[in-house]
């Protein structure tokens, strides 16, 4: 299991727990993103997202990119990622 959150302590504060599964699913992608022949390649993971007192199925969307951002989104955040 992946989970994340942002805060609790900044809204630009990102938080990530995992489980075995969790961490080995995370080095997977990012092994395979490292490895990829395309400049814009992606890896998605399904998540869960802690929000307060709330927890919904979300995604992690790793992308490589020219330049680092975040975004998110109630359901997703992308991590674009310069090599």
């Amino acid at each position: 299991m992946i989970a994340y959150r942002f805060g609790p302590h900044s809204a630009d504060e990102l938080s990530f727990w995992f489980d075995r599964v969790g961490a080995e699913a995370m080095l997977a992608a990012m092994r395979a993103l490292a490895s990829a022949d395309r400049e814009e390649a992606s890896e998605d993971l399904v998540a869960t997202r802690l929000h307060e007192a709330s927890v919904a199925v979300a995604r992690i969307v790793l992308a490589r990119s020219a330049e680092d951002a975040i975004v998110k989104s109630e359901t997703a955040v992308r991590l674009s990622m310069a090599d």
